[in-house]
Formats: C-alpha cells, structure tokens, sequence
C-alpha cells in the first residue's frame, strides 16, 4: 500500500487539487458578449475555483446571482457537488416557462470565457 507522502511524491493528489487559472486576458469583454447584461447562477465544482469564475463572469458583464429565480438568465453548472436545491429550482423555473442556458462542465464552461459562447443562449 502507498504512503500518502509517495502519492503526494507522484503527484497525483496535486494535479487533483491545485485548480487552473483562469486567463482573465483572453475573456470576451466586449458588450456583445452572450454573457454582459445576464443573472448567473454558479454552482458545483470545476478545474477553477469559484471565485475566480465569479470574477470572469462579472469581467464580462454578468451579475452572479445566489439561487435560480423568475430573472436568472443562465446556470452553470460544475460538473461534481452541483447543490441538490438549485437543482430543484432550476427545474421549478424552467416548469414556469423560465428557460435558462445550461453551462455544464469545464469545457463549456471555457468555450463561454474564452470562445462563442452564444450557442449556450439559442432558444
């Protein structure tokens, strides 16, 4: 059995829990951007700490927003540890005819941040 210093030796345990940067020079920060003027829900967890991602998304013009309601616009959504709650209210909104743009996982997450993110808002 390994000891804990030698998985930390090989470095597993470290890939898994230093997250990436995110790079905050290649974000769309021009007004059309799909994400400037939108209510955001984040929730669950992704290569990049949250707080980060709430300063990406408030970079590009968006307002973070604690819990999916009648104005959110958008979810995204981490693709572990994705809080059961919002889950329900994401699903109570979209039964009222809310329909919100689904971000799920680090990939799209990062076409959003870093691409064109306007498919995620196509109805």
């Amino acid at each position: 059995m390994p000891q804990v210093l030698d998985v930390f030796d090989k470095g597993d345990i470290i890939k898994e829990t230093n997250p990436l940067a995110i790079d905050f020079k290649r974000l769309n920060t021009c007004e059309d951007n799909p994400l400037h003027g939108k209510r955001v829900v984040v929730t669950g967890l992704f290569r990049y700490e949250c707080k980060d991602i709430e300063k990406a998304i408030a970079a590009m013009g968006a307002k973070k927003v604690p819990k999916p309601a009648r104005n959110t616009d958008a979810v995204i959504l981490g693709t572990r540890n994705v809080g059961f709650i919002k889950l329900i209210a994401i699903e109570e909104q979209e039964q009222k005819g809310n329909h919100l743009a689904r971000i799920v996982g680090d990939e799209d997450l990062e076409q959003l941040l870093y691409g064109d993110g306007s498919k995620f808002f196509e109805l």
